[in-house]
């Protein structure tokens, strides 16, 4: 059980890593999709 218990909690800490390189990366496009935007609007 106890080993169990650990493979979870590693999985776990994976997947809170992925959703927050995930996050980042739509932050990310937001702002270059924005600034894009900014850039259409100048010409």
């Amino acid at each position: 059980m106890a080993e169990m218990n650990n493979k979870l909690d590693s999985y776990s800490a994976s997947l809170m890593n992925i959703e927050a390189k995930i996050k980042v990366y739509a932050d990310m496009y937001k702002i270059n999709n924005s600034n894009s935007k900014k850039l259409e609007k100048k010409d």
